[in-house]
């Protein structure tokens, strides 16, 4: 039988306690990993290295990786606070088989964990040159709260299982991005508030989040660039961007200085002020979001405005985005806002007639110009404005006119109770001109055989004193008590109804008509005569705009 003992395995260089010479700070690290314990260093983040306070990053690395079977690391990880870390911490690729808690510590190198996996991280209160983490696979959360970040902090294509936070970090990125997520999955939320404050861009373009992305209080600059990109973001939860003030009652405000992108991103809900976005900063072309909650301004006239935060270039010509608005009208119909929707999918419908989307704005100062000049000297003056352009002025004008007045009637069919409102007083406006007309004797019945017999010559305006049937003279005929009980007598407001209801008859404008005596110009019945056939044309335009609108053949919905 052979008693040799079967030799250990060999270890890469940097894998066995052997490999170092460690120092007291480092034994005593060791000794708290083994342990359980965590190991403390000091009483605040060291600003320079000492004898007493610093570990060096590849012995940190031993122990991160599990030790060896000489200096075990217990199941609770290494906890190490208020260390400096001489050296790169390199655990490209590596598996970290325990939890790895850092806090206050202070990195005179970048930490690397491409592609490395693991379980919790936490980096609370260190101060940091740089965090490459892109690929980095965790079962357990990513905490840098309070981080001081000196250089980029990379998680492109990072997958952690639960919470990513940043809650009061600070990050600063001299050229390119302060915090880069792009693609990540994170099973948890994402905090970014609580004094957040990133220098350079915080991008999350393609992230996909399964809580809450919390901005609360969060500083985001990047003049000129993006400060916060988020295009293609999934969010499952809220998206938060308010003012926000801790425990200990201070308060953080939340603002952006620079480009805000939300381009084709998803989430659950909207929790935001509209007021802390700046001014032309927004991208939110093909932004969703299910809701907006009730604690966020849900009024149309704020909504309106944040909308106009977008960038310019979103708001003009053929750039314009519609979707923003047509979506935004969706959800708070959806909510049970419909007049506030209604008065976004009224302001679209302006602005797109404004910035020229439903026909080029026409311009009648050149149109004044060629009708003031004479006919001899048109075409000397102005050589241009021919006749082809005299009509495309006027097909441009008509389309233009047209959509204006549609939405001055009905709010281009969301409100149709306008129309109804301007029916209305259009029926009390037009029956006050007929009494008016009545009481002068304009009106005379539309039958010949009443208005022409002389049994009643008396009612005529221009009737002698003594007419000669013998009646005393009464000079309207709208007055005459002689009339046949079956005629059907004079009413100004049911006059004015009969012409403006186009499918009601009630005998009044078929039995009435004003009389037109003299000089046309001059003469009341002339334009009483016109008003009625304007009122008719205007009840046949209200009755078929609300059959359009009810129908659905005008009234337009989500962009539809």
């Amino acid at each position: 039988m052979n008693d040799t003992p079967t030799p250990s395995p060999r270890r890469a260089f940097g894998r066995s306690w052997s490999d170092f010479q460690p120092t007291e700070a480092e034994t005593k690290l060791a000794e708290a990993a083994g342990t359980g314990e965590g190991c403390v260093l000091g009483n605040e983040v060291p600003e320079k290295a000492t004898l007493e306070n610093t570990i060096r990053a590849g012995f940190l690395r031993f122990l991160a990786l599990g030790g060896d079977e000489s200096t075990p690391v217990h199941e609770t990880g290494v906890r190490l606070r208020y260390a400096f870390i001489k050296g790169a911490l390199d655990l490209l690729g590596a598996k970290l088989p325990f939890d790895l808690t850092l806090q206050g510590c202070r990195f005179d190198s970048p930490i690397v964990l491409q592609g490395a996996r693991g379980r919790t991280i936490s980096l609370e209160g260190s101060h940091l040159v740089g965090f490459m983490g892109d690929r980095l696979r965790l079962d357990g959360g990513l905490f840098l709260l309070k981080v001081h970040a000196a250089g980029a902090t990379r998680l492109a294509g990072a997958r952690i299982k639960g919470d990513f936070t940043c809650s009061g970090g600070k990050f600063n990125s001299a050229d390119g991005s302060a915090l880069h997520f792009d693609g990540a999955e994170i099973g948890g939320a994402v905090f970014l508030n609580g004094g957040f404050h990133a220098r350079g861009a915080t991008r999350l373009a393609g992230a996909r989040i399964a809580g809450d992305l919390t901005c609360n209080g969060g500083r985001f600059e990047n003049a000129g660039d993006y400060a916060l990109a988020c295009d293609n973001a999934k969010i499952d939860g809220a998206l938060f961007f308010c003012n926000e003030k801790n425990a200990k009652g201070e308060n953080f405000l939340a603002h952006a200085e620079g480009i805000v992108s939300f381009a084709h991103a998803e989430i659950g809900t909207l929790r935001d002020d509209p007021a802390l976005w700046s001014e032309h900063s927004l991208h939110l072309e093909g932004f969703r979001y299910q809701r907006i909650t009730s604690m966020s301004p849900l009024d149309a006239k704020t909504r309106i405005k944040w909308l106009y935060k977008q960038q310019k270039r979103f708001l003009e010509g053929e750039n314009f985005a519609l979707q923003p608005w047509t979506h935004l009208a969706k959800v708070l119909r959806e909510q049970g806002h419909f007049r506030e929707a209604a008065d976004v999918d009224i302001a679209r419908e302006d602005l797109l007639r404004e910035v020229g989307r439903i026909a080029p704005r026409p311009s009648l100062r050149g149109w004044w110009k060629y009708l003031l000049t004479p006919v001899n000297e048109r075409a000397e003056r102005d050589p241009k404005f021919s006749t082809s352009a005299q009509a495309k002025l006027l097909l441009n004008l008509v389309p233009w006119v047209a959509h204006w007045f549609y939405g001055r009637f009905s709010g281009y069919g969301y409100k149709p109770e306008c129309v109804v409102y301007i029916a209305f007083a259009s029926w009390l406006g037009f029956a006050a001109l007929y009494s008016c007309a009545a009481s002068r004797g304009v009106f005379a019945p539309s039958s010949p055989p009443v208005f022409q017999n002389k049994d009643y010559e008396h009612c005529r305006p221009e009737a002698p004193a003594t007419p000669a049937n013998g009646k005393a003279k009464i000079g309207n005929w709208t007055k005459c008590p002689g009339l046949p009980g079956e005629y059907t007598s004079f009413s100004a407001l049911a006059y004015s109804a009969d012409l403006i209801l186009p499918v009601v008859s009630l005998s009044q404008a078929k039995d009435w008509t004003p009389i037109t005596e003299g000089d046309p110009w001059l003469s009341l019945g002339y334009w009483v005569r016109r008003a009625t056939w304007f009122e008719e044309i205007f009840g046949w335009v209200a009755a078929l705009t609300l059959a359009a609108i009810a129908s659905g053949l005008v009234k337009r919905r989500d962009g539809e």
